[in-house]
């Protein structure tokens, strides 16, 4: 099979990539490694090359940043349209919904015009719908009503999404089939290593935005601060947040306990995962939660937010702990049951652990290629 994927950015770029890059880069190669022809068209953004072999996989960039840009999603249609007459797949995949905002829908009625398209199928990712309480402002909620009705509004023949918290809010808009075939984690990268933990730390990761919600856990952390002076906590990540963190920061006076980390390697990662003794995920919406598992798997406590997409992964009090995500007292009192508790701590990482061992790259490869082949 030949699979032409569409992601709005790619792993390589270090301004704004998160889990539905990680995600696609995995199934593709799992893919190639299957015996299919795969090719990544993705946006452009500064300092790019063209072209580009990320792992094993061949990656085109196309038009403009797309952070800098309210076009550059446009200039990708363009570049699938291209992809087409050249590459010739018998499958779009387009990976992270609504995008590109053109060809997602206007698929069909295209389809019945184009030679090109006669005979393609397309296979639409939707990971969640947005949440109206990340917004930033009037234009950022606008955008996000934007983003909810092209989603809902796509043009595909089957539809793969990666939980059933998302599954079940999707399904009432769509009559096509819709898989639900999760996410995996890489457990020869996330695993436990042989070093030594540091006393009262905390670590935390993702995009700097409103909806991963690090602001209230910064202030959560605060209260932890009051009750261990010795208290750290590190966030790893870039974001359009970043410039308000800095700022809560400083004026909590958290400046020599809260370290805000930037973009860091795998290898980083994992290693700041070991040396935590406790991980937390304050998101307000999350379609899958794929940090939850990662941390998991390097045999970590972890406190999530009682939302959907944590609570099927997380069993409270079992595998790990749920939380408000907009009470930052419970947050606080979560982390200092951790620290103080070493029997919780010690049982929630041990059935994480074993949890997160369940969830592999190459089965969600195969459960996508079946939606795919599905679609022919």
């Amino acid at each position: 099979m030949k699979i032409l994927a569409v992601n709005k950015t790619d792993i390589s770029n270090k301004y704004w990539y998160g889990g539905a890059e990680v995600r696609v880069m995995y199934l593709l190669r799992e893919w190639k490694r299957l015996g299919h022809k795969v090719i990544l068209i993705s946006s452009n953004f500064p300092k790019a090359l063209k072209r580009e072999l990320l792992w094993e996989v061949p990656v085109y960039r196309y038009g403009f940043p797309l952070y800098r840009n309210i076009f550059a999603p446009f200039s990708i249609d363009k570049a699938i349209i291209k992809n087409l007459r050249v590459f010739k797949p018998d499958v779009v995949y387009l990976a992270s919904m609504p995008f590109p905002p053109i060809f997602s829908h206007c698929f069909k009625p295209l389809r019945s015009i184009s030679k090109e398209l006669k005979d393609v199928k397309v296979v639409a990712h939707i990971a969640h719908l947005p949440n109206y309480s990340a917004a930033e402002d009037i234009l950022h909620y606008s955008l996000l009503k934007l983003n909810e009705i092209l989603t809902k509004t796509i043009s595909c023949d089957v539809i793969t999404t990666v939980s059933y918290a998302t599954y079940s809010k999707i399904k009432k808009f769509f009559s096509q089939e819709i898989f639900i075939t999760g996410n995996g984690v890489d457990t020869k990268i996330f695993k436990p290593l042989d070093i030594e933990t540091v006393p009262h730390s905390v670590f935390s990761w993702g995009m700097l935005c409103k909806r991963k919600n690090f602001e209230t856990l910064i202030k959560a952390f605060k209260l932890v601060k009051d009750e261990f002076f010795d208290a750290r906590l590190l966030i790893a990540g870039e974001g359009p947040n970043k410039a308000k963190l800095i700022k809560l920061i400083k004026r909590m006076g958290l400046s020599r306990s809260v370290k805000l980390l930037g973009r860091i390697t795998d290898q980083q990662l994992v290693k700041k995962i070991n040396q935590a003794e406790v991980i937390v995920f304050p998101s307000l919406l999350e379609g899958f939660g794929l940090p939850i598992i990662e941390s998991m798997a390097c045999r970590k406590p972890v406190i999530a937010s009682d939302i959907e997409a944590s609570r099927e992964l997380i069993t409270n009090g079992n595998n790990g702990v749920l939380v408000s995500p907009k009470n930052e007292k419970a947050i606080a009192e979560a982390i200092i049951k951790v620290f103080e508790d070493k029997k919780l701590a010690n049982r929630i990482a041990y059935n994480g652990f074993l949890f997160s061992h369940k969830f592999s790259w190459d089965k969600v490869a195969i459960k996508e290629l079946q939606a795919l082949e599905s679609s022919l």
